[in-house]
């Protein structure tokens, strides 16, 4: 699969993460684990920049694959 799908469906992620956050906080909501949703929203983060870094290395998955594995 090409890169760009990847950071599509993590941009999206991070969205509805976000969403989750704001509507949390907004309503004094903390019942909804919001400790919990900010590190998954700071683990995605890290995540999509390391998919920018393999695009803007030209990496397609396969290389991106044996650069994390290999």
């Amino acid at each position: 699969m090409k890169l760009y799908i990847f950071i599509l469906i993590e941009v999206i992620f991070l969205m509805m993460i976000g969403l989750i956050i704001y509507h949390a906080e907004s309503r004094r909501n903390l019942n909804l684990s919001l400790g919990f949703n900010k590190i998954i929203f700071i683990i995605a983060i890290i995540k999509l920049v390391w998919f920018v870094w393999a695009l803007n290395k030209n990496m397609n998955m396969c290389d991106f694959a044996k650069e994390i594995y290999c």
